[in-house]
């Protein structure tokens, strides 16, 4: 997870230089080092013509080759795709664990995240996993960053916006649940930046073996809401809609 820790000077020169050694202008994910496990992502910013969003993962530690294995540090930059000029840029050591639920992968998220007046920010979302025919498990994870100079600033960090699991006698029978999160700016203001309205919908489903059949029934959504407000620095998210 996301942890307001110093910038690593040294993460943070290496992964530069290996983000502004792309020459084209195509969005292209940041190489890994070699031997480094991680994971990259890059997406062009609509909010921002020319300018591409990346993010590189990376577990320098690991010696095992194994993604559940260690912790990854983080760095995102936005990169001038003409020039591939570094414009500004966020890194964090020990940002993402992995361990019995393994980190497996990134993505750029560029929704319309506008929080204030000529405020707009994008989003960066971490993947987990376990692969289980018996307990399934997949989780998602949303940051979102805001340009302030040459930086990048964490407004939010580690809200789950995606959670399914459940227990299984392995080809049908069990029970599951499914939780969807999805944001939304409020009309009102906290600190000069919006609202955000966090919705949350959880389906739980039944499976049940009837002769050859595999049968599923689904209960009805369950939708609460929360309101998150800016305190100034941040947007703090409550444990109840952390990973569990």
């Amino acid at each position: 997870m996301i942890f307001n820790h110093p910038l690593l000077t040294g993460l943070a020169a290496s992964g530069l230089l290996l983000l502004a050694s792309q020459s084209h202008a195509q969005c292209q994910e940041p190489p890994l080092p070699p031997g480094t496990l991680g994971y990259t992502a890059c997406k062009d910013w609509p909010a921002q013509a020319g300018v591409q969003i990346r993010a590189l993962a990376t577990a320098p530690d690991n010696v095992t080759g194994e993604a559940q294995a260690g912790l990854f540090d983080l760095l995102v930059t936005l990169v001038d795709a003409g020039s591939q000029q570094v414009k500004a840029s966020y890194t964090q050591t020990q940002a993402i664990s992995s361990d019995a639920v393994a980190f497996d992968g990134l993505s750029v998220d560029t929704a319309r995240y506008q929080v204030g007046e000529g405020v707009r920010a994008f989003g960066i979302r971490s993947h987990f996993s376990h692969e289980s025919m018996y307990n399934p498990f997949a989780s998602e994870n949303l940051s979102l960053f805001v340009v302030q100079g040459q930086a990048l600033r964490p407004l939010l960090s580690d809200l789950n916006v995606y959670q399914y699991g459940g227990e299984s006698e392995g080809r049908c029978q069990g029970q599951f649940s499914t939780r969807k999160r999805t944001l939304a700016m409020a009309t009102t203001r906290s600190h000069g930046f919006a609202d955000l309205i966090v919705k949350t919908s959880v389906v739980k489903r039944q499976a049940t073996q009837r002769g050859d059949q595999c049968l599923e029934k689904n209960s009805p959504p369950q939708v609460s809401q929360v309101t998150l407000r800016y305190d100034g620095q941040r947007y703090v998210v409550p444990q109840g809609l952390r990973d569990e």
